[in-house]
């Protein structure tokens, strides 16, 4: 039972029109980790050279209401997070085109399973954003 969880796609044939398909969504999760990791680099740039600002009243609300930190923490924090999130990205894009080209369902098995975890680890962390944003609203009531 185990040997076929681990080979999703062994027993399947994919058709051009498949093949088509995971090839485009394999492209755009390609583009989508590339953008994600200028804009992390931009980030970090943006840490060492930005000086520090002084934080006041902004059209009658407190630096408590304002979306965003300032601080570095977390910002590290967050591009961690990021860079664990795009990974999975990668290796679904990087296994389901190299399984495309080789007919490997192995390959393209392990591909998907990338696409889960990815899914899954972002799942969780929305889950766990929208749990703290309805705590502080609550808090605040």
């Amino acid at each position: 039972m185990q040997e076929q969880d681990n080979n999703l796609f062994s027993d399947l044939s994919i058709d051009e029109s498949a093949k088509k398909n995971i090839a485009g969504i394999a492209s755009w999760a390609m583009i989508i980790v590339i953008v994600a990791v200028i804009g992390y680099v931009i980030e970090v740039i943006s840490l060492f050279t930005a000086g520090s600002s002084p934080v006041d009243q902004s059209e009658g609300f407190g630096a408590y209401l304002r979306v965003g930190s300032e601080g570095a923490g977390s910002k590290i924090f967050a591009i961690v997070i990021g860079v664990v999130l795009n990974y999975f990205l990668y290796r679904f894009a990087v296994l389901a085109k190299k399984g495309l080209a080789t007919n490997g369902m192995d390959d393209v098995s392990d591909s998907f399973r990338n696409l889960k975890i990815y899914f899954a680890i972002y799942s969780i962390l929305v889950i766990i954003v929208s749990l703290l944003i309805l705590l502080a609203i609550v808090a605040v009531l």
